[in-house]
C-alpha cells in the first residue's frame, strides 16, 4: 500500500526554518567531519536526552494540524523503538521528553546530558540550490548554556520518518563513531576498488521516487543486479538488515546534496553517486535540467515531498516543485573508478 505523503507544512523565515529554537549559541561542525577523540571521550559518561516531538493539536501560533500530528507521532513511536537497540556512543541512560519540556530544563541540567533531536532545515548550496532535508543533531551543552555540536545527519526522507529512518541514521552514527576512534583524517577510507568489487555481489534496491528511468534504462547503465522497487521495500530491507541490498540516499555532505549508496546490512556508504538533475515545475510547464553530477543552472527548493517557494536568481518568477533525480550518468558512476575519486575528492577532501 502506497503511504500518503504525511509530511507536515513547514514555517520558513528567510532561509531558516523555525521549529526548534531551544539554544541560546551552537557551533555545528561541517557534516561528515571526523568526531575530536576528546569529544568522544568527554561525551561517554553522560546521559543521553532524546527529544520528542508534540502529539497534542494545541492552538494558536504552535497549533498542528491532523498531518503533523500523525508525522509527529509515527517519528516518536519509530525513535523509542529503535533508538536503544542501536545507541553505543553513551554509558549513561537514555531518557525521552518532549522538546517543551526540555525548553524549560534549566542550563545546569542540560550540562549532564547529550541532547539528540531532529527537525526539518534548509540547506543552501551556492551551486544547487536550497534543499529541505530532515536532520539528526546530537549535541552537548558548555556551562554557560551554549551548545556544541558532535554528529549532525541531513537528508531527504521519504513520505514518512520512522523505523528505518531512526536504524539508517544510528548505523551512520555509530559507523562515524568507529571511524573517529580509529582514523585521524578521511584519508584512505573509502576503498573504492573493494566497494566496486563488493556491489557485484549485491543488489541496487532503486526507490521509484528518485529516478525517472524505467528498469531497461537503468539496466544500460548499470550492469550489476538491479531491481525498481517502493519506498516501502527499500525501508523494509534496511530494518530486517538484508546483507544483499544496496541504497540511494539523498544525503547532505558539507557544502553540497550528494546521492549516495549504502548497504543495507550496516548503512556503511559504498559509492558517491552525484546530487543529480534538476526537474522544475512552472505553472503549467515542466522543464527539465540534468547538468553534470552536483551541478546545476537553478537555485531553488530542491526535495521531493516538500514545496517551500524559492527565486530562481537568473529570472523573476518562482521556482515551484524541484526535485533532484537519477539520469543515465549517475548510475554509470557506480562502478566508474574515476567518477568515484572524483566524488570522493569533492566530498571528503582527499
Amino acid at each position: 500500500m502506497k503511504t500518503r505523503n504525511l509530511i507536515p507544512s513547514i514555517k520558513i523565515i528567510g532561509k531558516t526554518i523555525v521549529l526548534f529554537n531551544l539554544f541560546l549559541a551552537s557551533n555545528v561542525h561541517a557534516q561528515f567531519k571526523l568526531i575530536p577523540k576528546d569529544v568522544l571521550e568527554a561525551v561517554k559518561e553522560k546521559k543521553l536526552l532524546v527529544a520528542l516531538k508534540n502529539e497534542i493539536a494545541t492552538q494558536g501560533k504552535d497549533s498542528l494540524t491532523d498531518d503533523e500530528v500523525n508525522f509527529n507521532t509515527i517519528y516518536n513511536k519509530a525513535i523509542k523503538e529503535e533508538l536503544s537497540k542501536y545507541w553505543k556512543l553513551t554509558k549513561g541512560q537514555i531518557e525521552y521528553k518532549t522538546e517543551n519540556e526540555i525548553r524549560n530544563m534549566a542550563t545546569p541540567e542540560l550540562k549532564d546530558y547529550l541532547l539528540l533531536h531532529a527537525n526539518w532545515v534548509v540547506k543552501v548550496s551556492r551551486i544547487q540550490g536550497e534543499f529541505v532535508m530532515f536532520s539528526f543533531d546530537l549535541e552537548y551543552f558548555e556551562e554557560d548554556g551554549s551548545s556544541e555540536s558532535v554528529f549532525s545527519l541531513s537528508y531527504s526522507p521519504n513520505d514518512i520518518v520512522a523505523n528505518a529512518d531512526v536504524i539508517f541514521m544510528m548505523k551512520v552514527l555509530n559507523n562515524h563513531i568507529d571511524m573517529s576512534q580509529t582514523l585521524e583524517d578521511f584519508t584512505g577510507y573509502f576503498n573504492i576498488e573493494r566497494n566496486i568489487e563488493d556491489l557485484k555481489t549485491k543488489t541496487l534496491l532503486l526507490a521509484s521516487n528518485i529516478t525517472n528511468l524505467s528498469l531497461d534504462q537503468v539496466k544500460k547503465n548499470y550492469e550489476n543486479e538491479v531491481r525498481i522497487v517502493s519506498p516501502e521495500e527499500v525501508a523494509e530491507n534496511i530494518s530486517t538488515e538484508n546483507d544483499e541490498g544496496v541504497f540511494i540516499r539523498l544525503v547532505w555532505w558539507g557544502p553540497e546534496a550528494v546521492y549516495g549508496a549504502f548497504n543495507t546490512k550496516d548503512c556503511d556508504i559504498v559509492s558517491i553517486i552525484g546530487a543529480g538533475g534538476l526537474r522544475v515545475t512552472l505553472g503549467s510547464r515542466q522543464l527539465e535540467y540534468y547538468g553534470p553530477s552536483g551541478q546545476s543552472n537553478f537555485y531553488s527548493s530542491a526535495t521531493p515531498y516538500v514545496n517551500p517557494w524559492a527565486r530562481n536568481e537568473h529570472f523573476s518568477f518562482q521556482v515551484f516543485r524541484s526535485q533532484y533525480v537519477l539520469r543515465k550518468n549517475h548510475f554509470k558512476s557506480i562502478l566508474n573508478e574515476k567518477w568515484q575519486k572524483n566524488n570522493y575528492r569533492r566530498v571528503f577532501g582527499y
